[in-house]
């Protein structure tokens, strides 16, 4: 039986090593649909402190696992919220230093040369 690996065009039948090791080539949709199912418990209260409460990590593996065709386990998804979190811990500290900004509509952070170049000194 071929293992289903994901790609970021949806569910392909090739069996990459990085898959066998539960490892996941994200897609900005993979990451989308990750975000919106963690919104959704959230809202519903089930986050204590940093993280969700196990029973929670439960269910958004089965939707994850379910939606984009895979198996992988919610160690999987946990690392994902790991680096999604550090991800969002960088853009905040950058966004909080003078000259740099969110820009809506590229979904990202923009500030001039000469703000990039006294950041990059420090």
């Amino acid at each position: 039986m071929d293992e289903k690996t994901i790609t970021s065009k949806g569910v392909d039948n090739q069996t990459p090593t990085a898959f066998s090791q539960g490892k996941i080539d994200w897609s900005p949709i993979m990451d989308q649909f990750f975000v919106e199912l963690m919104v959704d418990q959230l809202r519903k209260g089930n986050k204590i402190d940093r993280t969700f409460r196990r029973q929670t990590w439960v269910h958004m593996t089965e939707s994850f696992n379910k939606r984009f065709g895979c198996r992988c386990g919610k160690v999987v998804l946990r690392n994902r919220f790991s680096v999604l979190r550090r991800h969002y811990c960088s853009i905040n500290v950058l966004l909080r230093k003078e000259g740099f900004s969110w820009d809506k509509t590229q979904h990202k952070v923009v500030a001039d040369d000469q703000a990039w170049q006294k950041c990059i000194r420090v």
